[in-house]
């Protein structure tokens, strides 16, 4: 999924050598104290989806490290 600007919601195409940013280079150029990184604030400004497709992927991964850790305990007992 590529990054969007926070403000226009326009495709952000970063280079490994800059900050992390959710803004274009116009309005990072205009809010330069605002690089910020993954960051609840991040998801307090974002769109509703994309905190929401978070939070699922979290729970996803939760589930399936608990479904490797059960796993784990029934060979254990055989």
């Amino acid at each position: 999924m590529p990054l969007l600007c926070i403000k226009c919601k326009s495709r952000v195409d970063r280079k490994l050598s800059e900050p992390k940013t959710f803004m274009c280079p116009e309005h990072r150029d205009i809010n330069l104290n605002d690089t910020i990184s993954v960051s609840k604030r991040f998801f307090a400004q974002g769109d509703k989806e994309v905190r929401l497709e978070a939070e699922r992927k979290k729970r996803k991964k939760i589930k399936g490290l608990k479904r490797l850790q059960q796993q784990k305990i029934r060979r254990n007992k055989k």
